[in-house]
């Protein structure tokens, strides 16, 4: 299994399983200087921990970092950042029933057929869990690269069939709506017909499919290669590699499948002196490259797989035990805006991110 660091400069490479001993993160190509608040990072786990709402797993993790290498005295060395978050709330017994047989849409099959001994429980490597490192890394990717002028909010759209609006106000403002709903979604008339069907659904036994809003506004333009690694591209990539996730599109839908070609290019006008897009049906990209305009989009989550009502596999009826998510948008908003703030991480350094001895952040390459 190769395949387990992500990015191009900025990489995260992840260990670890469900019910094992817990995950570890080595995350590389921070330059020397950068300091980092250990109480943000934990923050933003907090946000995806499981057991902290009535609508998640009802699993109970800590999630507390433990920083071993590449921190002195609150700045980054320059090293790589070495870090562990245990596991303390595993209930293996209830994946007993995995020796006889294997859950429906899950990737137990798939892990069996390419690897013959594997640890099942929980997902194990498969396991959404994985999460909590990228949240570690995006946050800390955060820090580094907000001083520049950027700023992230994603924010449940969809749960079932019901759809919030989206916001016209700036990310600022809408994101302490965001934080203070149950589900994370900005708009709180919705927001009670997502718990309404929610509660419907756990007493039924049963999961929801959903969706998660991106925005990255304000955004900085020239971010992004053309051809095979476009903005657009490096994103959808980051975001599919979150479990369950299923597609991923950029802009209103409606816009881009519905407008004339007339309709949905932007035209350009003056703006302070400044040559800029009338309106922003691109979405902040194009080409490959970021405009400067806000890039925004929406991720595609499918129902979990994990239900308690009975199933049928390999001719047996199963009924799945343990503490799962009926529906992956709440605790995935804070995994999203983590690979996005690793995403441009990564863009940073390609363009050349620098800090001077005096502590200036600037980029090298426009």
């Amino acid at each position: 299994m190769a395949s387990n660091t992500f990015g191009r400069y900025f990489t995260l490479t992840t260990a670890g399983e469900s019910h094992g001993l817990g995950y570890v993160g080595i995350l590389d190509g921070v330059s020397s200087g950068f300091s980092i608040s250990l109480e943000e990072i934990q923050n933003d786990l907090d946000l995806r921990a499981p057991g902290r709402s009535l609508y998640t797993s009802k699993r109970k993790e800590p999630d507390r970092l433990e920083i071993f290498s590449g921190l002195f005295e609150g700045k980054t060395l320059g090293t790589p950042i070495g870090f562990l978050i245990r596991n303390q709330d595993q209930k293996s017994e209830d994946y007993a029933f995995l020796n006889q047989n294997i859950r429906p849409g899950h990737a137990d099959f798939t892990y069996l057929n390419k690897y013959t001994h594997v640890d099942l429980r929980g997902g194990g490597r498969a396991s959404a869990r994985e999460t909590v490192l990228r949240v570690v890394a995006g946050s800390i990717a955060k820090q580094i690269i907000r001083p520049f002028g950027i700023d992230i909010l994603a924010d449940v759209r969809q749960i079932g069939a019901i759809r919030a609006p989206f916001y016209d106000e700036s990310v600022m403002e809408a994101r302490q709506r965001v934080l203070s709903d149950p589900f994370g979604c900005h708009h709180a008339q919705t927001s009670t017909l997502f718990m309404q069907l929610v509660e419907n659904t756990l007493e039924e036994k049963d999961s929801l499919p959903s969706s998660i809003c991106f925005r990255i506004d304000p955004m900085i333009p020239s971010l992004g290669e053309p051809i095979c690694f476009k903005m657009t591209s490096a994103i959808a990539n980051a975001l599919m590699t979150i479990p369950a996730a299923k597609g991923v599109i950029f802009g209103n839908e409606e816009s881009f499948r519905y407008k004339k070609g007339s309709e949905f290019n932007d035209p350009y006008e003056l703006k302070e002196g400044q040559m800029r897009p009338a309106k922003n049906d691109a979405a902040g990209v194009l080409g490959g490259i970021s405009t400067g305009e806000p890039i925004y989009g929406e991720v595609f989550f499918k129902a979990p797989s994990s239900v308690a009502k009975e199933q049928k596999s390999l001719n047996q009826i199963l009924e799945i035990k343990g503490r799962h998510d009926p529906l992956i948008a709440p605790r995935a908003r804070i995994v999203v805006e983590s690979m996005l703030w690793m995403t441009l991480m990564d863009q940073f350094l390609a363009k050349g991110l620098h800090q001077n001895p005096r502590g200036e952040i600037s980029c090298l390459a426009k």
